[in-house]
């Protein structure tokens, strides 16, 4: 099982998404052949491999040696693997679909890291994010990034599926980026 095998050496902190959860995400995302999406963190691509090959993916990964696995891995014919930081990603660079596991960079916590991606969202787009379980700030992030920011959902899941090591739960949020107040209810 390509799953099992992928988790094996994962050590303690580490947030390696394993191929149900990361199926799960991508369909959540309910990209559309042609439509955009932003994978930060996308490690050995246990999300990227279920984006539709219609749909472009660009991912940010640093690790050298997970690049190789997520080159592999990517069903997407319109695949680009970016370099840099998610950190000092510009937010001109725009995405129909962004898809964030749980890992940080650059000093922000998960909280700013979703707050991030939201900005790298175009109109109509939809973040899929990991949150630790914490209503309250999910709840004072979402406010924070305005009326726009519609959540759609929210799964709890237990922290060993997405961080190894670790006991607990965790949260991934659903969240769409709608300005016009008429369309926030559909």
């Amino acid at each position: 099982d390509y799953g099992v095998a992928q988790r094996k050496g994962i050590k303690a902190g580490d947030k390696s998404i394993p191929e149900p959860i990361g199926f799960l995400m991508a369909g959540w995302g309910k990209m559309q052949s042609g439509e955009q999406s932003l994978i930060p963190f996308a490690g050995r691509g246990s999300i990227a491999r279920y984006i539709p090959k219609g749909a472009g993916v660009s991912a940010l990964e640093q690790d050298i040696a997970l690049q190789a696995d997520l080159l592999v891995t990517s069903a997407s014919e319109d695949f680009k693997l970016r370099e840099g930081s998610f950190a000092e990603l510009n937010p001109i660079n725009k995405a129909d679909v962004v898809i964030l596991n749980g890992n940080t960079d650059g000093g922000m916590n998960q909280y700013e890291t979703l707050e991030k991606g939201f900005g790298h969202l175009s109109e109509g787009g939809r973040l899929i994010a990991v949150v630790p379980n914490d209503q309250l700030k999910v709840a004072a992030t979402l406010r924070a990034l305005g009326e726009q920011a519609v959540l759609r959902s929210t799964i709890i899941v237990g922290n060993p599926a997405i961080d190894a090591g670790t006991e607990g739960t965790s949260r991934i949020v659903v969240v769409d980026k709608i300005s016009k107040p008429a369309m926030r209810s559909q």
